[in-house]
């Protein structure tokens, strides 16, 4: 099993660790490789390769770390794959090219799990700099979304250039990915987009992960969490303006916030008043206990989500989501019955809904209880077995 890091820094490893571990606990020999971090999972060997090298000119160093770099995965995977024998080899994010060309050399089939739209976007987010949502990349869009990325001093004349880049490297993702046996995707949003994208439907398998669905908990008192990378793409400035509004009408609630600050939105966090509780990263354990002694988690992202584990797993705990109707969010989340969707940006709408289950007490359990029904869905069993499933399928075709 390959991935970018051994270490949690997201929902896409938590789940591939865990599915790891599970399949290690059923009798499968389970060799992780990643790049740097101190992951231990028992009865999962490890191998960790340097993710880093260091240029001396920062664009090839952006290069070499983020788009190129799996190129020398290939040569890591290739020399372990001389030694060790896979049937199968199970990859995700950028590194799994790395272990489809390593593979390929080796007559072993590959798996890919892509959580995100790294296959069609090079900025992962299907959103520029400028807002805009793009369905299709293009050289054009993609031009003026790098060209606000890097140097911007330079874009009236590297923009072309960056379009161009853009188009030719993910040509490149796509015919790598091509060579994998199965590639699973979190959501029916994700594999939509990969198939407007020249990505056959045959070739994806839409396999959220799970979640252990439990009682919620009564007396919660009205707290808000939110989880994740904050930063202006996930919506936290809209939270925040939209929280104002809420302690003008609730004046006991508060905003917990958990995650690493992006960008200009330590700016924006300074800005925000005593009832917002800044928490910082937090480990898997510590969101467990949060997504219990909560009452809402909000998931107001501007782009488009292709799935939410932070969604799930508070529905899972019986907390009641508040989420953008945006990407795969209203997969998970039925707007009221088991939570409560709104307009990407929209404050008021935000503040609203917020208000409305933070004082409605009736409307709260009924959709809390709900969320915890429609968490029963995503179980563990069910997922373990289809993932065996495609494994045994791509060793025998």
């Amino acid at each position: 099993m390959l991935t970018d890091f051994l270490s949690f820094v997201g929902g896409a490893e938590k789940y591939f660790f865990e599915l790891a571990s599970e399949l290690a606990s059923k009798g499968n020999k389970i060799l992780l490789v990643g790049g740097e971090g101190n992951l231990e999972i028992k009865g999962v060997e490890k191998f960790v390769f340097k993710r880093r090298r260091e240029f001396k000119v920062p664009l090839i160093n952006s290069l070499m770390e983020n788009d190129f770099y799996y190129l020398r995965v290939s040569k890591i995977v290739k020399e372990l794959m001389e030694r060790e024998e896979p049937d199968v080899l199970h990859g995700q994010q950028l590194a799994s090219l790395g272990g489809i060309l390593a593979a390929s050399k080796h007559d072993v089939p590959c798996v890919v799990t892509i959580h995100d739209h790294w296959p069609i976007c090079l900025n992962r987010t299907m959103r520029s700099k400028q807002g805009e949502i793009c369905d299709n990349p293009s050289i054009p869009v993609c031009s003026r979304c790098l060209r606000s990325n890097l140097y911007p001093t330079l874009e009236k004349y590297l923009s072309l250039v960056y379009g161009l880049y853009s188009a030719l490297e993910l040509k490149i993702r796509r015919e790598i990915l091509f060579k994998a046996k199965k590639l699973i995707v979190p959501s029916r949003y994700l594999m939509e987009k990969l198939v407007l994208n020249g990505y056959p439907e045959e070739k994806i398998k839409v396999l959220p992960p799970w979640v252990t669905p439990i009682k919620g908990v009564s007396g919660r008192g009205n707290l808000v969490l939110f989880a994740g990378r904050i930063s202006r793409d996930k919506g936290i400035h809209v939270l925040l303006k939209a929280f104002k509004q809420v302690v003008k009408n609730v004046p006991d609630a508060k905003l917990i916030l958990a995650g690493k600050i992006s960008g200009e939105a330590e700016r924006i966090l300074n800005e925000g008043s005593g009832k917002i509780l800044y928490r910082g990263w937090v480990s898997p354990d510590k969101l467990m206990n949060l997504l219990l002694t909560t009452k809402v988690t909000v998931v107001p992202s501007l782009i488009p989500e292709t799935f939410s584990l932070i969604a799930l797993e508070a529905m899972a705990k019986g907390n009641i989501v508040v989420a953008s109707k945006i990407g795969a969010l209203p997969e998970i989340v039925n707007d009221e019955l088991n939570g409560l969707l709104f307009e990407p940006g929209n404050i008021k709408e935000l503040s609203s809904k917020l208000i409305e289950v933070l004082t409605d007490e009736n409307l709260s359990d009924y959709l809390s209880r709900n969320a915890v029904e429609k968490a029963k869905q995503y179980e563990k069993g069910k997922t373990i077995k289809e993932t065996l499933n495609v494994y045994r399928k791509a060793a025998t075709c």
